[in-house]
């Protein structure tokens, strides 16, 4: 069986050997179990439904609400990767993709008002029309999409642009070069920068009444950036690879078989060891399936435990994937060392004498 780890930024698939553990009063064997056949950063779909999502850095998965929001982040459906509807139902859903920052503008119908996107759904009011032909040119109303009312509300609304001034994430030209206004730098990109990264040379403003006398200047990109490539906004640096990785295996602390009375509570279920390699690495996100024949309403919650400290709230295992998913963990493991975590579990309310 295998689970799904994060290591740094980049999530690894790490086989694992089951040990049966067996109790009589209805708590069941849980191992680690893989979340997807997908890695960190992909796009994938189930096998029922068309529905692309972005697979997130940090373990969860975003969806692409509409076409016109995808084509801001990619130029095709080349790349996206079925995977099982259960695996898929493994993922936490986090929730929508937004336009890309520095892309086209926005507006929904019910209101006049056109935005700039901006860094996690920021937008910016573009306050009026002198504003509007500083910064894209006198064709400023070409590059504007509605954006349907139920989504808007994925956006939150920052600062209105008074006047043509940069902000976060715009792409602009100046002369004939492409730049980026990013963390307050002023960064020009190559040709290869801008293919890597899938700009398109839409996106970028050539309105000459830019003022972006507030920015540093800053170091030329001219490769793939993983801050640039990221729907769900979550990567922070440019590099997105770390050497390190994550090796797993059951723990020698890991519970033998056992008999525990009705009701009780913080079973131990499994241990394991998670080691970092050559570089520190993060552990982010784990899941476990339920095996065996007893009903998912057998076990009731479910924990994760360093030691005796308790490192999630409740979770409950899903009726119909029999998995339970620990995410969001960002446990930080130094190069070379080892940590232990434990998966506790109450008994349910249900369970009477099963044997699993």
């Amino acid at each position: 069986m295998q689970h799904v780890i994060q290591t740094g930024k980049r999530a690894l698939s790490v086989a694992v050997a089951a040990a049966t553990i067996m109790f009589s009063a209805g708590a069941t064997l849980l191992a680690p179990s893989m979340a997807s056949a997908a890695s960190a950063g992909d796009l994938i779909k189930g096998t029922s439904l068309s529905t692309v999502y972005y697979y997130g850095f940090d373990g969860m998965r975003y969806t692409f609400p509409n076409e016109k929001t995808f084509m801001t982040w990619y130029s095709d459906f080349d790349d996206v990767t079925t995977i099982s509807d259960s695996a898929l139902a493994a993922i936490s859903l986090a929730g929508n993709v937004v336009y890309r920052p520095g892309s086209y503008w926005v507006k929904i119908q019910s209101d006049p008002k056109t935005y700039a996107v901006s860094t996690d759904g920021t937008i910016h009011w573009i306050e009026s029309e002198e504003v509007a032909v500083d910064l894209a040119g006198s064709n400023w109303a070409m590059g504007i999409h509605d954006v349907s009312d139920v989504f808007f509300t994925d956006y939150s609304v920052g600062t209105s642009l008074m006047e043509a001034a940069a902000f976060d994430y715009m792409l602009f030209m100046d002369g004939g070069d492409y730049f980026i206004a990013m963390d307050g730098e002023k960064r020009e990109i190559s040709s290869a920068g801008r293919s890597a990264n899938n700009l398109q040379a839409g996106f970028f403003l050539d309105g000459t009444g830019i003022d972006d006398s507030a920015l540093t200047a800053g170091t030329e990109i001219t490769s793939e950036s993983a801050m640039l490539v990221d729907p769900a906004q979550t990567v922070t640096e440019d590099d997105s690879t770390i050497a390190g990785d994550l090796e797993v295996s059951l723990s020698s602390s890991n519970p033998a078989a056992a008999t525990v009375p009705l009701s009780s509570t913080g079973i131990e279920m499994l241990s394991f060891d998670v080691e970092a390699g050559a570089e520190d690495s993060t552990f982010n996100q784990v899941t476990f399936t339920m095996s065996g024949l007893s009903a998912s309403t057998d076990v009731g919650n479910v924990y994760l435990y360093e030691g005796v400290s308790r490192l999630t709230d409740a979770r409950t295992v899903n009726s119909s994937t029999r998995m339970v998913t620990f995410g969001s963990l960002n446990l930080d493991i130094e190069a070379g060392d080892t940590r232990t975590f434990t998966l506790r579990a109450d008994e349910g309310t249900a369970a009477v004498g099963d044997i699993v």
